[in-house]
């Protein structure tokens, strides 16, 4: 969907690569268009004398999810720290692929199966989702509003989007419209998703290569042993340690640049994400209940969470592997190293002690916590909203 940064698209092929920045320009046209069209259709809504508040409210959860998404679109075209983390990552695998490690190796398999096995399920989620708003317009009934004093019957479409034709006229070709909207918006908005996971998770399999290197610290220095034969034992325990440490360093880079571009949009995704489990949660105090809806609303609400849950859940594993390097140093025979190597193992210990989070701006860093506040803050809004009804 031309997310990907052009730049290390057909590397080889200049022909190529510049067809795909022309391409990515206008997928990104392309959705901002639709996204103020959505804008604009919220507008028209809430100027009618009959409000419709299921399509108000189901209007601001699309909009605000591809509002989102521009932002982050754009820090990620922009902000030189995404094309710096992604290189990053590429350069990291190929040099992992290329040990002879068997250890490492098993680490990064399990990292990656853990990951495809998130991202696939989150894909399928996406999909049955965009399948579910394509097909609700025939699962539920017609509104009936007030126009110049007369009864018109409102037929739903997938999306509120704002179009210059009267939508009852020519419903067939404006609901076409919308499910083709509807289908690149969700892949659109899906290629960001699993490109956000993919940089938060990818620490975790470095912090546990880091882990394993320094638990098995006097493997790695017998091995170093054979790369520098020449030297003594308590050099090759510096150099080694200062491998573990240099590994550590790239690490806390990777997640400071990281920071860098992403706790500009990590704080309206944190804001969005209440307002949204709100949003489809209200309906069900204006909608009239029925099996096509709740599952409308299962659906919907399991997509926002499994997307939170992969954020929040795997930044909190880095914050924890960060936090406890120092527990897998006092697992292997550090007490039998030189003084020298004491001493750095001292200030590596001293440093692990600031753990690496990712940022939601100034606001705080995503945990557990963070995700479990979020519920707690929609719980909030739908009790508030549900005692306002009454």
């Amino acid at each position: 969907m031309g997310i990907f940064p052009w730049q290390l698209m057909f590397e080889r092929n200049k022909t190529y690569q510049n067809l795909y920045n022309l391409y990515s320009k206008l997928i990104l046209s392309y959705y901002m268009y639709v996204t103020v069209s959505m804008w604009l259709a919220l507008v028209f809504l809430c100027l009618e004398d009959t409000l419709r508040i299921p399509e108000i409210t189901k209007n601001i959860t699309v909009s605000v999810i591809c509002t989102v998404t521009i932002i982050r679109l754009f820090v990620m075209k922009l902000h030189p720290a995404f094309l710096r983390n992604i290189t990053f990552i590429i350069d990291a695998e190929q040099y992992i692929l290329s040990s002879n490690d068997a250890e490492v190796h098993r680490i990064y398999k399990n990292c990656k199966i853990i990951s495809n096995r998130h991202t696939i399920f989150f894909i399928v989620l996406s999909y049955l989702m965009a399948l579910f708003i394509s097909l609700r317009p025939f699962f539920t009934d017609a509104y009936e509003i007030n126009y110049k004093n007369e009864s018109l019957q409102i037929t739903s479409l997938p999306l509120s989007i704002w179009v210059p034709l009267n939508e009852q006229e020519h419903f067939l070709s404006v609901y076409f419209w919308n499910v083709l909207n509807n289908l690149v918006m969700t892949s659109i908005v899906l290629s960001i998703d699993i490109i956000t996971f993919l940089l938060l998770i990818y620490p975790v399999g470095q912090l546990q290569i880091l882990h394993h290197i320094l638990s098995k610290f006097e493997n790695y220095k017998n091995r170093m042993k054979l790369n520098y034969p020449g030297l003594d034992d308590d050099t090759i325990g510096a150099i080694t340690l200062k491998a573990c440490i240099d590994l550590h360093r790239n690490i806390i880079a990777y997640v400071d640049d990281l920071n860098a571009c992403m706790n500009i949009f990590m704080v309206v995704d944190f804001a969005q994400s209440s307002l949204l489990l709100t949003s489809v949660f209200a309906q069900l105090l204006w909608v009239e209940p029925s099996i096509t809806f709740y599952g409308f609303v299962f659906m919907y609400v399991t997509y926002l969470n499994q997307r939170l849950f992969m954020n929040y859940y795997y930044s909190n594993e880095v914050w924890l592997l960060s936090e406890n390097l120092n527990l897998s140093v006092w697992k292997s025979n550090w007490y039998e190293q030189s003084h020298y190597v004491k001493f750095m193992i001292y200030f590596f210990i001293m440093r692990t002690r600031k753990s690496l989070k990712f940022k939601i701006g100034p606001f705080g860093f995503m945990n557990l916590s963070t995700y479990i506040a979020i519920l707690k803050a929609s719980y909030s809004y739908i009790a508030l909203l549900h005692s306002t009804q009454k």
